[in-house]
């Protein structure tokens, strides 16, 4: 995947500032799953089960991947 997308892209770098806050980029999806949303759930009494907490990470990292414009990560977590 990381092949086909490198091929299609032309031009249109990022700036070494771009490049740097791309670096500096934490999860924030990730974030909001482990530390709000599930501890939310639990404590309501609706804890998830093993392959829901699975699937949401999953989720997760694919968005923070899109939102880092690492579509190839993206890509290959959702396959």
């Amino acid at each position: 995947m990381q092949r086909m997308l490198t091929a299609r892209q032309g031009g249109g770098g990022l700036t070494s500032e771009q490049t740097q806050q791309v670096k500096d980029f934490h999860g924030v999806v990730t974030n909001y799953l482990t530390i709000g949303l599930m501890p939310g759930l639990a404590a309501a009494g609706q804890g998830l089960g093993i392959r829901n907490v699975r699937e949401m990470r999953t989720l997760a990292e694919a968005l923070d991947s899109l939102l880092r414009g690492d579509l190839a990560h993206a890509g290959d977590l959702l396959m």
